[in-house]
């Protein structure tokens, strides 16, 4: 078959690329570049914490790699709904109610937290290292650092129910409900604030990125906000199962629990597909956090 001249033309052109020879107008062709890989995060700055709820425990994991190995399970006896790590890298999970409390190293609990809560469901820490219980009875119960007693409790009838919490770099504790509300109370206030977001239905995680941006898991993606509008100004598709609780590492990855499907999404700054994932130790993964060092 004899090859068009538009054919011609255009095989002339790439072996003249090719070979970086001369132009039919003179001088010679740029060389051809390969286009640069992307840049992959660094490995083992921080700690990736899982609450397991297939087997009342949580594993950890070193973050910036995908599907790492286990390195230690915390716990056999825990509801780990919420899990939270702090500057130390203390670990914090729900358990049957309350809390128990992991010193960095330690694989079984240094301490229980149970005055001020009875039913524990959600934990988050500060700058301050203060953690903030969601408690499905009693609202949002705080204790400061190291304390083993309560010094506020917020009781605020919409925060009690299964929701997820989360800060932002000022210390404000944000909360997503599954009846389709953020709500906000600002650090040292004990007032409740709805955000008013739209388009949410059953949230079930909340984070912000280095950015300022909050992410919140909700139905099949994770919607993403500027604070201050009330529309998702981007939607990250996961799959068809409902994404559950997420969080950002130091490098800037996303990490997603998908826990009808027994594994941890992981993406790269600005991605809309997984570069990663978590699937070693995966038992109904159902809480996340990302801290420590």
């Amino acid at each position: 078959m004899m090859m068009t001249f538009f054919a011609m033309v255009a095989s002339s052109a790439l072996l003249a690329v090719q070979s970086n020879g001369p132009w039919a107008g003179g001088g010679r062709a740029p060389a051809l570049r390969a286009p640069a890989p992307p840049r992959l995060p660094a490995k083992g700055t921080s700690l990736v914490v899982v609450g397991q709820g297939g087997s009342d425990s949580a594993a950890t994991y070193s973050d910036g790699e995908s599907d790492p190995p286990v390195i230690s399970v915390l716990g056999s006896a825990l509801s780990p709904s919420g899990v939270a790590i702090d500057a130390r890298g203390t670990v914090y999970a729900t358990s049957n109610g309350a809390v128990a409390e992991f010193a960095k190293g330690h694989t079984n609990p240094t301490k229980t937290l149970t005055n001020g809560l009875a039913l524990a469901y959600a934990v988050a820490v500060n700058s301050k290292r203060t953690l903030f219980v969601l408690d499905l009875v009693y609202g949002i119960v705080e204790f400061p650092a190291g304390a083993s007693k309560p010094s506020v409790t917020i009781s605020a009838p919409e925060l009690e129910v299964d929701a997820a919490e989360t800060f932002d770099v000022n210390d404000n504790l944000y909360v997503a409900t599954p009846d389709g509300h953020v709500y906000v109370i600002a650090a040292g206030t004990r007032k409740v604030k709805n955000l008013g977001l739209n388009d949410l239905f059953r949230p079930s995680g909340i984070a912000f990125d280095s950015t300022g941006l909050l992410y919140v898991s909700n139905a099949a993606g994770v919607y993403v906000y500027r604070l201050g509008k009330r529309d998702p100004i981007r939607i990250i598709l996961t799959s068809t199962s409902s994404p559950g609780q997420l969080a950002f590492d130091a490098n800037g990855l996303m990490y997603v629990v998908m826990p009808n499907q027994y594994y941890v999404a992981i993406y790269l700054p600005g991605a809309d597909q997984p570069w990663g994932s978590i699937t070693q130790g995966m038992n109904f993964p159902v809480s996340i956090t990302i801290g420590g060092s």
